[in-house]
């Protein structure tokens, strides 16, 4: 993957992405990235606890 602009990727995880490509992501040391990233998984964990 090129490397994306820190707002490419927050825009890229407001959808689904496979786990391939978040594996990708966080090898991103950019502290935005970093910060998207726990965004997108806390926002995936809420609503898996939701549907239970």
């Amino acid at each position: 993957m090129e490397k994306l602009t820190i707002a490419q990727i927050k825009k890229m995880l407001t959808e689904e992405i496979s786990s391939e490509q978040l594996a990708e992501l966080k090898l991103d040391e950019r502290k935005g990235v970093q910060l998207a990233i726990k965004s997108y998984e806390k926002r995936l964990k809420k609503i898996e606890n939701e549907k239970l």
